[in-house]
């Protein structure tokens, strides 16, 4: 029994270390297995990295791109808008300019009525004070220089008539150039013994209405004449206001349409360039995300856990 347990003692450590050493193999191999996945996932997970550091940095220079692209569009934007303000401003200006320039001119025009008003007032005073200063002079002076024994002999029947229409030819031939209807009317109303008085035959009488009506008479009608003037000259000045202000206004409407056009042209130009500048953002985008590498995450294997049995 004892010689069996030798013989088979030394068999069973023999087998006993066989099997430690196929299990210190297979642990050597799983190890090994193990390192190498290990150092695959390190290399993987470098790899990812060095993508996702690469992506980072095309991200980050899309970013920077983006971003001095709005820059540069909003710097456009500002420029766009701020010559419109100057062109704004200037429209305004000259709208100012224009608005002074024509209140100048209706004031110079103003002006210059106003003297011609006054010069055509002071030609009128003179010619009226020459006037009766003329018919002054002339009332002052006798008709006639004939005698009283000519007179009378003027006075015969057969003579009268004749002497009559020639010294009424005289004097309205005398007093036409001054005033025409004042004297007509005197001539009309004279008679054979206003004739007289004139010459000095037989004395004036002291009232003299008919006198007083006529001068009454002619200084209505000069006030009515001044005012008719007056109406006439006004209404001209009106009529060439309006004129003025008509020519004004047409010219102000073709300035403000040609600059609303203008306006309108700019803002074309203005949404035309945006338009264009989005359309090269998105192309740019475009070109970005083709350059951009897609990751793909590999799933991990899992583990196998394997049942060992000991001894």
């Amino acid at each position: 029994m004892d010689e069996i347990l030798k013989n088979i003692y030394p068999a069973a450590i023999q087998q006993y270390q066989q099997q430690q050493l196929i299990k210190k193999q297979q642990l050597l191999q799983r190890q090994q297995i193990l390192q190498q996945q290990q150092l695959l996932q390190q290399q993987q997970l470098l790899q990812q990295h060095q993508q996702f550091e690469h992506q980072q940095f095309l991200l980050q220079q899309h970013q920077f791109e983006e971003q001095q692209f709005i820059q540069h569009f909003e710097e456009q934007q500002f420029i766009q808008h701020r010559q419109l303000f100057e062109e704004q401003q200037f429209i305004q200006q000259q709208q100012f300019e224009e608005q002074q320039f024509i209140q100048q001119q209706q004031q110079f025009e103003q002006q210059q009525f106003e003297q011609q008003q006054f010069e055509q007032f002071e030609q009128q005073r003179l010619h009226q004070q020459q006037y009766e200063e003329k018919l002054q002079q002339q009332y002052q002076q006798p008709f006639f220089t004939d005698t009283i024994d000519n007179v009378w002999n003027d006075v015969i029947p057969s003579v009268a008539t004749t002497t009559y229409q020639h010294r009424h030819h005289q004097y309205h031939n005398l007093d036409h150039t001054f005033d025409e209807g004042f004297i007509a009317s005197a001539v009309d109303d004279a008679t054979i013994e206003d004739f007289l008085g004139k010459s000095g035959v037989v004395p004036i009488p002291t009232e003299e209405p008919s006198h007083e009506v006529t001068l009454g008479k002619r200084k209505a009608s000069e006030e009515i004449l001044e005012i008719d003037k007056a109406a006439l000259a006004r209404q001209k000045r009106l009529i060439k206001n309006r004129e003025s202000a008509a020519k004004s206004r047409a010219k102000k409407e073709r300035y403000v349409s040609g600059l609303e056009d203008l306006v309108k042209k700019l803002e074309i130009e203005n949404k035309q360039l945006f338009e264009e500048q989005t359309e090269r953002k998105m192309e740019r985008l475009k070109q970005l995300r083709e350059c951009i590498i897609p990751i793909t995450e590999q799933p991990r294997p899992k583990p196998k856990l394997r049942r060992t049995s000991s001894l």
